[in-house]
């Protein structure tokens, strides 16, 4: 029975904190077989090899190399010249870009028929409690459950430690949950029973009394808002303070926790009297979200090309930041930019659909003489028409760039359509007329 004779452990590495790291060689089956243990010593204790006086091996002998902990470094991020937020919204999508001076650095896409669901609070109910997950699968209204573990789980501890999830949940039971993942593929989506709401300076933490600030803000910033924290910051909730909070008042980050604090009694008064599983908050769309995550007094602008967007964002500013609604502008010199672009000339004939408003007709048309007004090219616009429509000219100069880039088609001349002859000549449908014709191409 030699291959399990009991040998020496060969101490490695000795922690500074009383952390030791072990290795063993033993053989089974003929082969060789190394076995490494890291244990925490609680107490010193005896050692044949200081008996025997036979030295240690030192630590380079070692096989596995040893990671030295390092204080992580906090780097603050450079500020970036000409930073802009630019918001297309379209029937079927919106997207958000920000631009560093000429450089796309960010691009954020929402579709009508794909929304997130992360940061929405619902009423759930526990379907299944596995145990051997430590995880429990919660109907939260969608089309797959989602799946929570037990250590995100709101619960008091049990003997002094986190309760297991059979000990924190039971089928059938109704409890708050927020979705911190989407589903994806086959899995659904994950959840937590710890809700957060997030403001414009800060995230808000029920039933905590945890305080953080973020690491990416200087450090005589983060002194400044600690202090003011310690006046602001509510009972029975814990704080995080975001990057946003940057040069913010303490007036401001008050009342970002006033809204919060609001928003949350509102929460927990609507998930009262059951009927699991069901909606209770539902997170802002893509745009407000973008605006309160990422837009700050650094931004030079934002431009937004459409009136409703452009309300709703203004909307949003005048009541957590109304400092930088004077950079929020909206986008209507698209059109006399396609016109120099695409160097279109003659007389052309632009419908302001739906702008019924006078006052906002002649704001219209000033902004696009203000754009033409940079063109070399002679134009010349008149007043909007009873019918909403602006009459303006363009001198012809040269080609454009569809004339220069593309030729008529063969089969329509350019005109757009297709002329069945045998339809208008004899009456034939055109559908009838068509199957009588050789196959063609457009």
């Amino acid at each position: 029975m030699g291959w399990f004779r009991k040998k020496e452990a060969e101490v490695i590495r000795r922690g500074a904190e009383g952390v030791t790291e072990e290795r063993k060689s033993l053989r089974f089956g003929g082969e060789k077989v190394e076995v490494r243990r890291v244990t925490e010593a609680r107490a010193p204790a005896h050692n044949r090899r200081n008996d025997r006086k036979e030295p240690a091996k030192p630590a380079r002998e070692a096989h596995t190399p040893t990671r030295r902990r390092v204080e992580e470094e906090v780097i603050i991020a450079p500020e970036t010249g000409r930073k802009q937020m630019l918001v297309r919204v379209l029937p079927h999508q919106t997207q958000v870009v920000v631009l560093e001076g000429p450089v796309l650095v960010e691009h954020y896409v929402a579709g009508q028929d794909r929304s997130s669901l992360v940061g929405n609070i619902y009423l759930g109910k526990v379907r299944n409690v596995l145990p051997g997950m430590e995880a429990a699968f919660v109907d939260f209204g969608s089309n797959k459950n989602g799946v929570i573990y037990a250590d995100d789980v709101q619960n008091s501890t049990v003997r002094g430690r986190h309760p297991r999830i059979e000990e924190a949940l039971a089928e059938g039971e109704e409890f708050l949950v927020q979705v911190a993942k989407d589903a994806m593929g086959a899995k659904g989506a994950r959840l937590t029973g710890i809700p957060s709401l997030a403001g414009r300076y800060l995230v808000l933490v029920p039933n905590s009394d945890s305080q953080g600030i973020s690491r990416r803000l200087p450090d005589a910033e983060r002194t400044r808002l600690r202090e003011a924290l310690d006046v602001v910051k509510p009972e029975g909730f814990g704080v995080i303070v975001r990057t946003a909070a940057l040069h913010a008042s303490a007036e401001e980050i008050a009342s970002d926790i006033d809204r919060l604090v609001k928003s949350w009694k509102e929460i927990e008064q609507a998930a009262t009297g059951g009927g699991a599983p069901r909606l209770i908050h539902e997170e802002p769309d893509l745009l407000t979200k973008v605006i309160r995550e990422h837009f700050t007094g650094d931004f030079r602008r934002l431009l937004i090309d459409s009136s409703a967007a452009y309300e709703q964002v203004c909307n949003y500013l005048r009541a957590t930041a109304p400092d930088l609604v004077a950079k929020v502008s909206v986008y209507a010199e698209e059109i006399g930019r396609q016109l120099r672009l695409r160097d279109i000339g003659g007389i052309i004939v632009i419908d302001f659909i739906d702008m019924e408003i006078e006052g906002n007709q002649q704001k219209v048309l000033r902004k696009l003489r203000e754009t033409l007004a940079k063109d070399k090219t002679r134009t010349q616009v008149f007043d909007v028409s009873h019918l909403g429509l602006v009459e303006m000219t363009r001198k012809n100069v040269s080609a454009g760039l569809i004339e220069s880039f593309s030729e008529p088609c063969t089969v329509c001349g350019g005109r757009g359509v297709i002329l069945h002859e045998e339809a208008a000549t004899h009456g034939i449908p055109v559908a009838s007329a068509l199957a009588q014709e050789d196959d063609y191409e457009i």
